[in-house]
């Protein structure tokens, strides 16, 4: 029986379709932002976490510490690092308005996404450990800080310049490369009250994931939702699973065209 060599074959095409290969290449990691207690001691750790850089106080002890707490409480996402890129940028005041308004609305998502994604975890696996959500933070609660610290979003102009290229020009599709979005995050977890202890940091920066064609790549937050999705689902699972269990990273190819 021959053996089905579709795979390779596709991704080979779709390596060559992307123009050089650049957008299968895993993002840089995006500069210290000045929002981590402790950026210092990050350093990745793919064993655990799918992230550029991860820290936590010490692997044995904070699986069972975590079980002496029965809550969480989801600060609001701080944003205050892509306000001062946008502020700073050039162009009119309108457009940054509206720039600093998206990264709230997707701040917003995020948060809304983690909640969801708890409640599921909480409902439909009794045996991981998992928190209620509170409101407030408290004793009986660790705080989970998160930050978005740039959001350059896709631009479907130049993407759609270099699909075009593509078909006429070789290389052309390379145009698209300078149109790519990407979006970068820190966070940590501690106790805040009755006195701050820090239990956990990491930071991670995503761009956008590779495809034949995707309506994603007209779409100007699609792809960071994308990621902000990915995030979401490996934070929670940071939360809730023990310090010896590996949490999946997302993948780089985009088959889904919507």
């Amino acid at each position: 029986m021959k053996k089905n060599h579709f795979f390779p074959l596709s991704l080979i095409a779709l390596i060559l379709l992307s123009g050089s290969g650049c957008s299968l290449l895993r993002a840089r990691p995006a500069e210290d932002a000045g929002f981590l207690p402790k950026p210092e001691l990050l350093t990745e750790n793919r064993r655990r976490a799918p992230f550029h850089g991860y820290w936590v106080f010490d692997e044995h002890r904070y699986t069972s510490e975590k079980k002496r707490y029965t809550k969480i409480f989801i600060a609001p996402i701080d944003i205050e690092r892509v306000r001062e890129l946008y502020t700073a940028a050039r162009g009119s005041e309108e457009t940054k308005t509206h720039r600093i308004e998206e990264a709230e609305e997707l701040a917003a998502y995020w948060r809304a996404k983690i909640h969801l994604l708890l409640g599921e975890r909480l409902t439909d696996n009794p045996l991981r450990h998992s928190f209620s959500i509170t409101e407030d933070p408290n004793e009986e609660a660790l705080t989970l800080h998160l930050a978005l610290v740039q959001v350059v979003p896709t631009n479907p102009g130049i993407n759609l310049v270099g699909t075009a290229a593509g078909f006429f020009v070789p290389g052309g599709s390379l145009i698209s490369f300078a149109g790519e979005g990407s979006v970068a995050m820190e966070g940590y977890v501690s106790r805040d009250f009755p006195e701050e202890a820090l239990y956990e940091q990491f930071k991670d920066r995503e761009g956008q994931k590779t495809s034949l064609f995707s309506l994603k790549d007209y779409q100007r937050y699609a792809h960071i939702r994308l990621v902000i999705d990915e995030w979401a689902e490996q934070i929670v699972a940071l939360l809730t699973t023990p310090q010896s269990e590996m949490i999946d990273d997302g993948d780089l190819l985009l088959v889904d065209p919507l």
